[in-house]
């Protein structure tokens, strides 16, 4: 029977490397190598692992100051007209005071992924719900 899940122990300290096992690896690329992306949530205490096209992503922050199902639906759109390769999102979070969208982009499209980024920005401000975009790559490169 394939097992559902593969766990094991390691020691959480300061400054000691994590390593992956080799189960774990092998069952996330079984034939050569590619490009992976961690992603952190510091609330949950949770590792997510997802496998990219290329060696580089952008992480895209949007702070919004009112939502609704209207905008939602228009975000949602202005994605998939710039054919955003959507990789993983928070959804929409809120904090004390502010609403904020996550999302983590493969840069793998046809279109310049930067000047999609730049589209998206300018859409989305256009909509007036919209505080501040941030957008950051994330790279093998560092």
């Amino acid at each position: 029977m394939a097992p559902v899940t593969i766990a094991s122990m390691f020691e959480l300290s300061s400054g000691n490397k994590v390593t992956m096992p080799k189960e774990f690896v092998e069952a996330l690329m079984p034939e050569g190598s590619r490009p992976g992306l961690l992603i952190f949530s510091p609330k949950t205490k949770t590792i997510r692992f997802f496998e990219t096209e290329t060696g580089t992503v952008y992480k895209v922050e949007i702070n919004i100051r009112s939502i609704s199902p209207n905008f939602i639906k228009k975000m949602t759109k202005i994605l998939k007209e710039l054919d955003l390769r959507m990789i993983y999102s928070t959804g929409f979070c809120f904090t004390a005071s502010t609403c904020t969208y996550e999302g983590y982009i493969d840069s793998s499209g046809e279109v310049s992924t930067e000047q999609a980024l730049k589209d998206l920005e300018k859409k989305l401000l256009e909509l007036g719900l919209v505080k501040e975009i941030v957008s950051t790559k994330v790279s093998l490169e560092g």
